[in-house]
């Protein structure tokens, strides 16, 4: 059988499931995630949208590649059936926000043109600017070009500004610091369309409006007036009032060192829960002992993939070992695994052991160019069995080691932090 390799390669994106691969390649992985939470985060979101008598505004975390992506589309779906539906866009602000530099209004004007665009491609439905056309005249001058409404031209003009505060950090203080005296007219706006969209949305079927927001878990630390800040911690803490003031339902994804840090107390307090955590899947226990259902529910995975692509197992790969010891190298992280199958993809087929060995050694180095003589400490005490306390002295070591993924978050009946098997061997002196 000829593999097409180009449609294989595709097959195993780093993106999230779509809705409309869900049913043919996502596979569940709570059983072997040690999710906490009863069920799983999908139900758990879902269960406080549904019982809750008003809008709620949720968090979740989890490293980067986990699957957050997957479940939001999950719940996404989820929520759009059953007696009780709801309109749910997923608002991926990655690639349309500075993530170094993302305030409040940046982040309303994205996720108001996200629902505005689901609507008209979902009903041809059009909302009226209102307000918004008299900020935007105001704003010609810092815009660089006349954005007009005289028809429903919302998106127009909310694309026109997303893209300059994104692509122009000159333009983005002036237009930001003629927004922010009137944020809160902003967020009265903004909640005056999603009353009009959810009236238009009754005679489908629609209960209310959800807003997933995706990527808000990629921020990067602060810079500006936000130096030093943690990931995230101007928006989710300091503007908590505004993040969590939307006339729907929300659920933001944040940064995991966020979570993972002194603030993590008040986090909970100001959205009354705690942050539901989607772990990286557990490969083997506290003890290293393997667990054989999580790499059963990892080979389905890729098993999934390949025969979308009309292939078979033994036509990409030499032999089940080489299958093993990829899912034992991405340490449970759905993303790590298509990353690790994507380098060997670019060999000849079927991919051997020789190759598998060669991208891991790149996926090492590449760990070694920031990792610092404290991260290596840690790192030590981490692969000794301890898990060591976090002290003020080590927690900024411990939240670079987090974000990087060199040291990942599972969880039994409790969590636990170990290293990533793609890391190097500890440096002499160490």
């Amino acid at each position: 059988m000829i593999v097409d390799r180009k449609k294989l390669y595709q097959v195993f994106n780093l993106g999230p499931l779509e809705v409309g691969q869900l049913e043919s390649l996502y596979v569940d992985l709570c059983d072997v995630r040690g999710e906490s939470e009863p069920g799983s985060v999908v139900a758990y979101l879902g269960d406080s949208i549904r019982l809750s008598d008003r809008h709620t505004c949720q968090l979740v975390t989890g490293h980067q590649g986990s699957g957050k992506s997957t479940e939001m589309r999950r719940l996404k779906k989820a929520l759009q059936q059953g007696d009780e539906r709801y309109f749910a866009v997923i608002c991926d602000i990655e690639g349309e926000l500075a993530l170094d530099d993302t305030d409040f209004p940046d982040l309303l004007l994205a996720m108001v043109r996200q629902l505005a665009d689901a609507l008209h491609e979902s009903f041809a439905m059009e909302l009226k600017p209102g307000y918004f056309a008299t900020r935007w005249n105001e704003l010609k001058g810092l815009l660089g070009s006349e954005v007009g409404f005289e028809k429903a031209e919302l998106t127009v003009g909310l694309a026109k500004i997303v893209g300059v505060l994104r692509s122009s950090p000159d333009s983005r203080k002036p237009i930001r610091d003629a927004l922010e005296p009137r944020v809160d007219s902003l967020l009265h706006a903004a909640n005056e369309l999603f009353d009009q969209a959810r009236e238009q949305l009754k005679p489908f079927g629609f209960k209310d409006i959800v807003l997933l927001v995706d990527g808000t878990d990629k921020l990067k630390l602060g810079t500006g007036n936000d130096a030093g800040t943690l990931p995230g911690e101007r928006l989710f803490i300091r503007r908590h009032d505004q993040t969590s003031g939307f006339a729907c339902h929300v659920c933001y994804a944040i940064p995991m060192a966020l979570n993972y840090s002194v603030q993590n107390d008040t986090l909970a307090g100001l959205y009354d829960q705690q942050i539901p955590v989607v772990p990286v899947t557990k490969l083997q226990d506290r003890q290293a002992h393997l667990i054989d259902a999580a790499y059963v529910k990892f080979r389905e995975m890729i098993e999934k993939r390949v025969v979308f692509c009309g292939s078979t197992m033994d036509g990409v790969f030499a032999d089940e070992k080489v299958v093993r010891e990829l899912i034992r190298l991405s340490a449970g992280q759905p993303r790590e695994l298509c990353i690790l199958i994507r380098d060997c993809l670019r060999a000849d087929l079927p991919i051997h052991s020789a190759t598998v060995e060669l991208v891991a050694r790149r996926a090492t180095m590449a760990f070694a160019q920031w990792l610092e003589a404290p991260h290596w400490r840690m790192i030590k005490e981490y692969r000794s069995g301890r898990q060591p306390l976090q002290e003020s002295e080590n927690r900024d070591t411990l939240r670079d080691l987090i974000a990087g993924r060199a040291i990942l978050h599972y969880r039994n009946h409790e969590q636990w932090l170990a290293v990533n098997p793609l890391v190097g061997e500890t440096p002499e002196g160490i």
